[in-house]
């Protein structure tokens, strides 16, 4: 028993790793993270406990990982390194303007100070791109926001369900 955790406390200490940390599985410089707008970007989750502020301040550094937080859980988080790509289309710190208006049609457009900032709210994504180049400079994850039915809405899905009934 005491061998086996002796090899564990070697591994983890050959592999750099640091076990009071989640491990993100990037793979070096030019493999990278995944992104899942509206849920997580790697292992960090919208909605799970937030790490104390000394991991925080270390993941920030360590992995270019932003992470907000409200009350002890994770509200947002944000990248700008093009380590990390969005799990469906491959997008980046470093995309085009274009690009990602490709994969995401038009978003709510605001300039904050001096940077444009693409949020899709109902797929959880924010991008903040530089006007000068329209290239993204970074990505934030949140809790989508689902708006719900206005009242002329579920009067008219309720007129049809009636219609259905009566036929």
């Amino acid at each position: 028993m005491r061998k086996g955790l002796s090899a564990i406390v070697v591994g983890i200490a050959l592999l750099g790793l640091d076990p009071c940390l989640p491990s993100d599985g990037v793979r070096g410089e030019s493999g990278g993270g995944i992104i899942v707008p509206g849920q997580r970007i790697e292992r960090f989750s919208i909605g799970d406990p937030a790490p104390d502020n000394r991991t925080l301040r270390t993941i920030r550094k360590s992995k270019g990982i932003g992470i907000t937080t409200a009350g002890g859980i994770i509200g947002r988080i944000t990248v700008s390194s093009p380590r990390y790509e969005v799990e469906r289309n491959r997008l980046k710190a470093g995309a085009t303007l274009a690009e990602v208006l490709r994969f995401y049609g038009r978003g709510e457009k605001t300039m904050k100070g001096s940077v444009i900032v693409l949020t899709y709210a109902d797929q959880g994504v924010e991008f903040v791109i530089d006007p000068a180049d329209e290239r993204v400079r970074s990505i934030t994850v949140f809790r989508p926001v689902v708006q719900k039915p206005s009242a002329e809405q579920y009067r008219k899905l309720y007129e049809h369900r009636e219609k259905l009934k009566a036929k």
